[in-house]
């Protein structure tokens, strides 16, 4: 592992998100997929292009409008989709969550049958 576990978990708890997105089923339909994010300002992005690394998934650079010269910095998203997630499962098996967001993972989790 690129840095210590348990401050990974950790890190996830604080930062993480554990959504679905929409895709297109038969019939025109949507069908809900599992998705896990997170987000950093630009200067924090070397976090995340080593969790890419390490657990693939793909990352996207949102430029913000500034509302002030200088006030914001891009953000920058890594995304875990389809068959990234279950590496980032099976590590979130070994390193539980600690925080409210633990069983948020569980539900996101069952839903999903991951």
């Amino acid at each position: 592992m690129l840095m210590d576990d348990y401050w990974l978990a950790g890190f996830i708890d604080g930062e993480g998100c554990f959504t679905r997105h929409s895709q297109a089923g038969p019939n025109g339909s949507r069908v809900k997929k599992p998705k896990f994010v997170i987000g950093l300002r630009e200067d924090d992005a070397a976090i995340l292009y080593a969790l890419r690394e390490e657990f693939g998934g793909s990352i996207h650079v949102r430029n913000a409008p500034s509302q002030r010269e200088g006030n914001r910095r891009p953000t920058v998203i890594w995304t875990l989709t389809g068959r990234s997630l279950p590496g980032l499962v099976k590590y979130l098996e070994r390193f539980p969550l600690r925080a409210k967001k633990g069983d948020q993972f569980k539900t996101w989790r069952a839903e999903h049958g991951l």
